[in-house]
């Protein structure tokens, strides 16, 4: 149902909450997770890779800008986008702010 879900919204920034929605959204596009080994992971210090867990991605026949946060009930690390994107906060921002 994930896919048929995701087509039909018009957001264009998709935020993917946990290790297991992480997991499920590269199961059902692995193309897309090729040169990104590691979206959906935390470095040592429990801060994310922006290189690896911001990316755009075609779903539906639409560009979306697809973001991985942590769960807020993991160990480690912030679970808000500012915060743990201090430096690309500004293009999720704005992506949240447009349809696709």
């Amino acid at each position: 149902h994930m896919g048929r879900i995701l087509e039909a919204t018009p957001a264009r920034l998709l935020v993917v909450v946990g290790g297991k929605a992480a997991a499920a959204l590269r199961s059902a596009y692995p193309t897309a997770y090729v040169d990104k080994p590691l979206f959906g992971k935390q470095g040592r210090t429990g801060s994310s890779d922006n290189k690896q867990n911001i990316l755009e991605m075609m779903i539906g026949g639409q560009s979306r800008l697809v973001c991985f946060i942590k769960h807020p009930s993991a160990f480690g690390g912030s679970s808000h986008l500012q915060s743990a994107y201090a430096a690309d906060f500004h293009m999720l921002q704005e992506a949240a702010s447009t349809s696709a």
